[in-house]
């Protein structure tokens, strides 16, 4: 979207105006009058916007500025870029103060001519629009207009639509066909279940229903759920099967070999009965390198596969006597039930009985081009939902007769109703949809990578962001619209509704920027070329930890940073074990990070990248991996947010002897990391007490989240420094995660009375019990009691924290014999672990925790058996029991009826 190019060169060329006034001396007047023309040719283009899908000219015409407003930005970059590396020449450049005159004055005035060559390019091509009479009409819809008040107002927004996504509608005939080829005990052999269908029929739904079905989970012992879709790696679909299948880490799995790999896989396929779900197999290539690692129709194994595919010689592929299944198409009155859903409501009731009835019959009318297609009518639902008037329904209604007349068969593709719906956005979301597509086919992609990405691009309008609201918060409201739309789908979100990770349909995706994947057949960028080097944007998706592959992107690293000067995102998963020195040169970085690579050390000259605005070190999360960080972070003064790595050190300061700089050392002494020049971070994540200078925090008045290193708890001394700090105590704090130890909250047991911001807590030692529990924040969402040495049993309290997710109560946690979960206690309550209590007696009530998906005792040797209540928690999936003695294990079966019993992995 050229529109979104030309706002982020104006908001970038405005920040230069103030952070840059100085070195901007004698062109100063000429970027403004650039930036005040690019606001021009902003308005213009939002308009332009609505017609250039029909129109060829005004198509060239948008693109031409595009390139302009790109040439607009290499202009300013290049040159701050030169003044940067002349602002770190040292003492010779101090020297020659003359030459650096000289310089400054031949390069204001390349610069100035540049701003006037741009400026005479826009004027003419502004005048071309006269010349060969082209027509800009309208502009954005009524309903394309970025209306955040509107959707603020949507009430109970996220969680509406949590229920629209488990709404299905049609498939239970569907459901009942699958559950019983599969959980039938016929035959004695593996099972194999495909299920056929064009693209949007529901496929995948479909599967997962099956796949949480009752009847399958007292069927099958052992489960597993691996996405394959178009570029299919056999390895990773292996491993990610294997992962599920067992306890294995996924380190120790990483280790294997393709061989290893396979006949474990075998091997588990015939000690347990597993199901294995298979989703989206694109290719017969795909099915043919898969299907040797899983016992298809073997007579030795009662383990079964279940797999979604749009090809039918895939389907019939797979084995000589699959069982193939076509989801139905919806009916009329089906494909109406599913669209409410999506409006939420009928007409009548949304829109009221003037206007509701004729909405209705616009509504069904539409819905007959959808051919039943359940992608297709959610998708529409998506457009129809975001339209307030019956005028706004006629457009739309108008845009699919347009598509009606150019399209075969009389009915709409998934892929047009998807086009239509894209065009319908917001003028604002189609850059940030579009971005998307740079990430892998499948990729499920983090809400918060998404949302730093959009900014660090210039993605997120200033213009939307409120007066108590932040660009992260902004970059949210985008996102959940395009899920509202329908136009990205939920895969997890957290326990108080906000989402957690989305991913494309493959319709949705494609890409418009640069990412490079690495698997087995990996593409090299020739980063010599011309177009290569106005790169603004470099990703690596690594999916193997193959030494060769990542030596060959070491190489390919370390000559980009060289040549790709003016990068302003670069993201690096899964990659790299080394650093180069080179990433100091990248001073128009705003987004880096390293999440998952296995790096050692943190160049300094990091230090350099002023123009950071988001850093996230978190590195693999291996026990030996050590990350040793220089002291420099506290330069990067436009740093919003810090991601700190689990297991790091300090670098010791470089020192100067007699003027030669002494090589960086490891240093374990008293130096801490210095935090304090950091004003505008918003976010501090893996926070260490132990290495960090915890008064910084008094510095570091806009943090809106901030979480202490796991399993780390902060000292008296050390906690009223948080207690005061500014973020702490203005409110402005949205979330936040703790370690306190119970000595402190004895002697002050209401000193977290107030912190709502408060999401996760870990206490370690004795505290007073009840009362204190009593006074936990009402937000948390986890949980961690340790040697609390609590009395009276704590779950009648704990029981009643509404969004309570995760709950550890470990060694001498509780002291007392008897536990009781009452009915409709602990509603959010998804894993609950019990570890070295003395409890004898745990009583769970009807109704008790029903939202527990797993639950492990260890340790609890005087547990007499597992509560009968634990049978009506109808989503429990996973029950582990480990060092308990024999005597309970023997009376399991006797605790309760054997189908329970056989139901979960004890």
């Amino acid at each position: 979207m050229a529109g979104s190019h030309v706002e982020s060169a104006v908001n970038w060329l405005g920040k230069l105006l103030v952070e840059e006034a100085k070195y901007l001396r004698g062109v100063k007047k000429k970027v403004e009058q650039l930036r005040e023309e690019l606001l021009w040719m902003q308005c213009f283009l939002r308009q332009a916007d609505a017609c250039q899908r029909g129109d060829a000219m005004v198509r060239m015409w948008v693109g031409q500025m595009r390139d302009y407003t790109y040439d607009a930005e290499d202009i300013m970059a290049k040159y701050l870029l030169e003044v940067g590396i002349h602002r770190r020449g040292g003492l010779v450049n101090r020297l020659r103060r003359f030459s650096r005159i000289l310089w400054m004055a031949t390069t204001l005035h390349k610069i100035g001519s540049n701003i006037d060559s741009l400026k005479d390019k826009i004027s003419t091509l502004t005048s071309r629009l006269q010349t060969y009479g082209i027509k800009i009409k309208g502009g954005d819809s009524p309903s394309s207009s970025c209306r955040w008040l509107g959707y603020m107002r949507r009430t109970n927004y996220l969680h509406d639509d949590e229920k629209n996504e488990e709404k299905i509608v049609g498939l239970d005939n569907d459901v009942r066909q699958i559950v019983g080829k599969l959980a039938s005990n016929e035959s004695k052999s593996s099972t194999v279940v495909a299920i056929c269908g064009m693209v949007g029929s529901g496929k995948t739904t479909l599967a997962k229903k099956v796949y949480h079905d009752r009847a399958i989970r007292r069927s099958f012992n052992a489960f597993a759920w691996v996405d394959i879709h178009r570029e299919c790696q056999t390895r990773a679909v292996l491993e990610e099967a294997l992962r599920e299948l067992t306890s294995e880490s996924g380190e120790s799995i990483a280790k294997m070999t393709d061989k290893e790999l396979m006949e474990e896989l075998r091997l588990l396929q015939l000690e347990k009965k597993c199901l294995i779900v298979l989703d989206d197999v694109w290719s017969f290539k795909a099915c043919t390198s898969l299907k040797a690692a899983f016992l298809v129709g073997q007579q030795s194994s009662q383990s079964s596969l279940l797999f979604t595919t749009c090809d039918q010689e895939v389907a019939s592929h797979a084995a000589y006597e699959a069982f193939i299944h076509e989801p139905h198409i919806l009916d009329d009155d089906e494909s109406w039930e599913l669209l409410q859903t999506k409006l939420g409501g009928a007409p009548t009731t949304i829109y009221g009985n003037d206007h509701g009835p004729a909405i209705e019959n616009m509504g069904k009318e539409m819905l007959k081009h959808c051919y039943g297609l359940p992608l297709a009518i959610i998708v529409l639902g998506g457009v129809l939902a975001a339209k307030n008037t019956f005028s706004e329904w006629e457009m739309v209604n108008k845009s699919i007769t347009s598509y009606l007349s150019r399209a075969n068969g009389g009915y709409l593709s998934c892929k047009e109703v998807l086009d239509l719906s894209y065009y319908d956005l917001p003028y604002r979301l189609k850059p940030c949809f579009l971005y998307l597509g740079n990430f892998p086919s499948g990729w499920e992609f983090d809400s918060r990578e998404v949302a730093h990405l959009w900014i660090a691009e210039g993605l997120v309008s200033l213009e939307d962001e409120g007066s108590d609201e932040t660009l992260m918060e902004v970059a949210d409201h985008y996102l959940a619209e395009l899920v509202e739309r329908s136009m990205v789908q939920v895969v997890s979100r957290g326990v108080m509704g906000r989402l957690k990770t989305c991913r494309l349909h493959e319709l949705m995706r494609e890409a418009r920027h640069l990412a490079i994947y690495y698997n087995d057949s990996y593409p090299l960028l020739d980063y010599t070329s011309t177009a290569a080097q106005q790169i603004r944007s470099l990703s690596f998706f690594n999916s193997t930890w193959n030494p060769e592959i990542l030596s060959v992107g070491l190489k390919q690293l370390k000559n980009m940073l060289r040549k790709f000067k003016l990068l302003r995102v670069l993201h690096l998963r899964h990659s790299f074990v080394y650093f180069p020195k080179q990433i100091g040169n990248l001073i128009h970085l705003r987004y880096l990070s390293i999440e998952g690579c296995e790096l050692k050390k943190l160049p300094s000259s990091i230090g350099n990248l002023r123009c950071l605005e988001t850093l996230d070190l978190r590195a693999r999360q291996l026990i030996y991996l050590i990350m040793w960080i220089p002291n420099v972070l506290w330069r990067l003064e436009q740093l919003r947010h810090l991601y700190l790595p689990l297991n790091w050190r300090l670098l010791k300061t470089p020192r100067k002897i007699k003027g030669v700089p002494v090589p960086e050392t490891r240093f374990e002494g008293n130096e801490l990391l210095q935090l304090d020049g950091l004003t505008n971070l918003e976010t501090l994540s893996n926070f260490d007490v132990n290495q960090c200078r915890v008064e910084d925090l008094l510095e570091l008045p806009n943090l809106r989240k901030f979480s202490m290193k796991r399993d780390q708890y902060i000292p008296e001394s050390k906690f009223g420094v948080i207690d005061e700090s500014p973020s702490f105590q203005s409110g402005h704090l949205k979330g936040s995660s703790l370690g306190i130890e119970g000595e402190l909250l004895k002697k002050r047991p209401r000193i977290l009375f107030g912190y709502h911001h408060l999401r996760k807590l870990w206490v370690e030692g004795v505290m007073l019990g009840l009362k204190t529990a009593q006074l936990l924040p009402q937000n948390l969402t986890m949980l961690r009691l340790h040697h609390t040495e609590i009395k009276s049993d704590p779950m009648p309290i704990l029981e009643k924290l509404p969004y309570l997710s995760h709950l550890e109560l470990l060694s001498k946690s509780y002291i007392g014999k008897e536990m009781i979960c009452s009915a409709g206690g602990f509603p959010s309550l998804v894993n609950l672990e019990l570890s070295s209590l003395n409890i004898e007696d745990w009583i769970v009530e009807q109704g008790a925790m029903p939202s527990l998906v797993q639950l492990k005792i260890c340790n609890c040797r005087c547990l007499k058996m597992i509560p009968h209540g634990l049978k009506y928690v109808i989503g429990l999936q996973q029950v582990n029991i480990e060092n308990m003695p024999e005597s309970f294990y023997d009376r399991i079966p006797a605790s309760r009826d054997q189908e329970w019993f056989d139901m979960y992995e004890i």
